[in-house]
């Protein structure tokens, strides 16, 4: 997939008339660098660990039909 980035000046530019642009400006530093999520400390301190994905889906579905009913 092709990836096209716009220059910062350009996005300096096109903020002053569009509103939206200027908003992604302001967010435009998460894309400079990746984040790293490091979930260590809580599990040490609140003595959890991480549950597979089908069943964390599944028990959120059944949470749902307990507390909104099935439809």
């Amino acid at each position: 997939i092709p990836l096209n980035v716009m220059p910062r000046f350009m996005m300096n530019l096109l903020g002053l008339f569009v509103p939206m642009v200027r908003e992604i400006k302001e967010m435009a530093y998460q894309w400079d660098e990746p984040f790293i999520v490091d979930d260590s400390r809580f599990r040490a301190r609140f003595s959890m660990k991480p549950i597979r994905e089908d069943e964390a889906a599944r028990a959120t579905v059944e949470w749902a039909r307990q507390t909104y009913g099935a439809k």
